[in-house]
């Protein structure tokens, strides 16, 4: 087996878990619908990653990337609400208003205490809906476009700071598997490939500027399955979502916190 110093990290020989592309290419359409200019998605031939191991980043643990199941006591407590069953955004709000599921949610955020540090507040989002099938899944409601790989900018971080935003869970609450597409490569080293590191510069220009000369740097891609969950630094990377190729809705809960690796991941990653 290859090993490398960064990279992905697989455990239980998962490796069909994780594909990766040939870089991305600039679209002007994305699921039938036009994007904002400059956007970018993986190329669609995905590649098995079978034979290379990466080794975790130990120094920052917000760094890293992995999957793991939810605990069998919060399966059952999303199970009675039948979030998978839904087919409408109506039906998801009807749930997500209910005092049942108010109470479900208190006890995974207390749960996902024990992989939050320093004492960050963890945040939570309201459940997201989309339609079955989407390549990349990430949607401007404002300006009605999709947006391609992108940079989360919840926490409001400078670029020189956000290798300590909050990362993310996001759990797969949907019928069928959903992917986390993503770069390894960090914002911010990404900007020092474009020789500019300043604060004042706009961070979404920093990826497309890379783009001019590494499209062709592989995207990865990993698998997600129902009542699993990913922990990632959106804030950190470009990355997207997907539920491509699937029969129903993509349908997933996220909590922003400073969630840290565990060993008994199903896999992990780092930069």
């Amino acid at each position: 087996m290859k090993t490398t110093t960064t990279g992905i990290f697989i455990y239980d020989n998962n490796f069909e878990r994780v594909t990766v592309s040939d870089g991305a290419h600039l679209v002007d359409k994305l699921n039938g619908v036009d994007c904002k200019k400059k956007t970018y998605v993986p190329k669609t031939t995905w590649k098995n990653t079978t034979g290379t191991k990466y080794n975790v980043n130990k120094t920052n643990y917000l760094l890293n990337v992995s999957v793991r199941s939810l605990n069998k006591k919060h399966v059952k407590q999303f199970q009675k609400f039948k979030i998978s069953e839904c087919k409408t955004l109506r039906d998801v709000n009807f749930i997500q208003e209910s005092l049942e599921f108010k109470k479900c949610i208190n006890s995974v955020k207390k749960h996902l205490t024990k992989y939050n540090r320093e004492q960050t507040n963890i945040i939570q989002h309201r459940l997201y809906f989309s339609d079955k099938s989407l390549r990349n899944n990430t949607f401007n409601n404002h300006n009605k476009e999709y947006l391609g790989m992108h940079l989360d900018s919840y926490e409001g971080q400078k670029l020189n700071d956000r290798n300590n935003a909050r990362n993310r869970i996001c759990i797969n609450l949907g019928l069928q598997s959903r992917f986390l597409l993503f770069y390894r490569t960090p914002i911010l080293e990404m900007a020092r490939k474009n020789n500019n590191i300043t604060d004042n510069q706009n961070i979404n220009e920093i990826y497309t500027k890379y783009m001019t000369v590494q499209e062709k740097e592989p995207i990865f891609r990993i698998e997600v399955k129902p009542f699993e969950y990913y922990i990632a630094p959106t804030e950190n990377i470009i990355h997207d979502g997907s539920n491509w190729p699937s029969t129903s809705p993509d349908i997933n809960l996220v909590f922003r916190g400073k969630f840290s690796y565990k060993k008994n991941s199903i896999f992990g990653l780092s930069f």
